[in-house]
């Protein structure tokens, strides 16, 4: 059985879509699913909107006060009841189609510690297809990741987004997440762990579209929360014979990553712009990096039309794909 896991907070319009989207799947694919929808304290019509579908075998539950995202995507994982848990993003939808490869990924012998795929945006009126693609499958096939460092290094990078994280149930770590609840993503700590131990299977196509909301509830800490991924990085490679390696490379691509929010901090204004500078630079990752402060120079210098401009002429891409 499929546990389908939706953390949510006053968002009852989107959840209704989402679980209209979970309903066709479901009868499409003719398989035992439950959902579980985890209520950070909405106070609001959540609660009716999650028992108004009969159809589905859904649990509702809500604290008893807002917790926090983390926890709140920890207690829904550990209510969870199915061998994979399907994470989803309230305001997020399960593709077509992608609820049958999941369940037939999950049924083959080797049993993946986590299933995933890139992710489609989409903004409310437009459907996913007219979106960009994240985390793209760089092969354009679906292929199985070893467990062990490769796995770690592929699922950090998806995992910073919530939805079409698939996890093998016995290998969720709740307390282990809980120790980095500062970081704002425990996801990411599951399914790195999930993929240490049992390697992954990554799809060619998207599992689930994730709405571009603008509207978050939630702020991020001055350091992004980089100071709280990078320890998840070093608590899943501790003692490891390739640990150096892996860490390497995903401080790399997180290093590069960084180019967002400086970006759209210049955008804001000069002053906005040194303080991001100044509190990514409190990580010692960033602040050992040359290509962090090139890229500090270069947009603060050149401003927002010169590194446009600039970006135009030498057709750079910033890495943007798994695999």
């Amino acid at each position: 059985m499929i546990s389908i896991a939706i953390p949510t907070y006053r968002r009852p319009r989107y959840l209704a879509e989402a679980l209209e989207g979970i309903t066709r799947e479901v009868n499409d694919a003719g398989a035992a699913v439950e959902v579980i929808v985890q209520d950070n304290a909405s106070g609001d019509e959540t609660k009716e909107v999650a028992e108004s579908f009969s159809d589905l075998s859904v649990s509702y539950r809500s604290n008893e006060s807002n917790l926090g995202p983390s926890e709140n995507i920890v207690r829904a994982c550990e209510r969870c009841s199915g061998d994979y848990v399907f994470l989803l993003g309230d305001d997020d939808l399960i593709e077509t189609g992608m609820l049958g490869r999941v369940i037939k990924g999950a049924s083959s012998d080797n049993r993946p510690g986590v299933i995933s795929g890139p992710v489609s945006h989409f903004l409310d009126g437009e459907t996913s297809q007219t979106g960009r693609l994240s985390f793209r499958n760089a092969r354009g096939e679906d292929y199985i990741i070893e467990p062990g460092g490769l796995a770690v290094e592929h699922m950090f990078a998806r995992a910073t987004m919530l939805s079409g994280l698939v996890l093998r149930r016995d290998l969720l770590d709740a307390e282990g997440a809980r120790r980095h609840s500062n970081s704002l993503y425990p996801q990411i700590y599951l399914a790195g762990l999930a993929g240490r131990e049992a390697g992954a299977l990554y799809f060619a196509e998207s599992i689930a579209s994730v709405r571009d909301n603008p509207v978050v509830e939630w702020s991020y800490s001055r350091d992004y929360m980089a100071g709280g991924v990078f320890k998840i990085l070093d608590d899943l490679t501790a003692s490891s014979d390739w640990a150096h390696g892996v860490r390497k490379r995903v401080t790399k691509r997180r290093v590069r990553s960084t180019y967002s929010p400086l970006h759209a901090a210049r955008k804001e204004s000069f002053r906005a712009y040194l303080k991001t500078t100044r509190g990514l630079s409190s990580v010692s990752q960033y602040r050992k990096s040359p290509f962090f402060w090139a890229m500090v120079l270069g947009i603060g210098t050149l401003g927002i039309h010169g590194i446009g401009l600039l970006r135009s002429v030498l057709r750079l891409r910033l890495p943007n794909h798994v695999g």
